[in-house]
């Protein structure tokens, strides 16, 4: 009887190790399948197109595999000319069919007709992003599912 109380207690401790060095491994490096994406980047959208008044609208997302959001803008008018430092687009990041808050994605200008953001991580799921300018806006839809 007790040469079967110790097995089963050896077992036991045995079983318990094994899910306990699987939980506590570091993951393993997997080779990207991100179809030739930037090195550490897990999703990458666009470019996204829309017309919101005057102005061509497109935009590309990117989220990083640390989760950080960033989003190019570029705005061309109806000539295709793009905008100029007056111009001041809004945008703002937000799930489709939740009710949570939307996400302001704070937008700097870095070249004629070009704007730079970001954001923090996306959840899985339909998101849009919206984008206010002279009065007008437009509703970009994408879908995040980072890889």
């Amino acid at each position: 009887m007790r040469w079967i109380a110790l097995a089963i207690a050896l077992f036991t401790i045995a079983l318990v190790a094994i899910f306990v060095g699987a939980v506590l491994r570091p993951p393993a490096n997997v080779a990207s399948s991100n179809g030739g994406q930037a090195e550490g980047l897990a999703m990458r959208t666009g470019p996204l197109t829309g017309q919101a008044g005057d102005w061509a609208v497109s935009a590309e997302i990117t989220q990083s595999a640390t989760g950080a959001v960033g989003i190019v803008l570029s705005l061309t008018d109806r000539a295709g000319r793009p905008a100029d430092s007056a111009a001041r687009p809004q945008a703002l990041l937000r799930m489709a069919n939740m009710v949570m808050g939307a996400q302001t994605i704070s937008l700097e200008r870095d070249a004629s007709g070009l704007w730079r953001g970001s954001g923090t991580k996306l959840m899985d799921g339909r998101w849009s992003l919206q984008v206010d300018i002279d009065g007008a806006r437009v509703a970009l839809p994408f879908d995040s599912k980072p890889r």
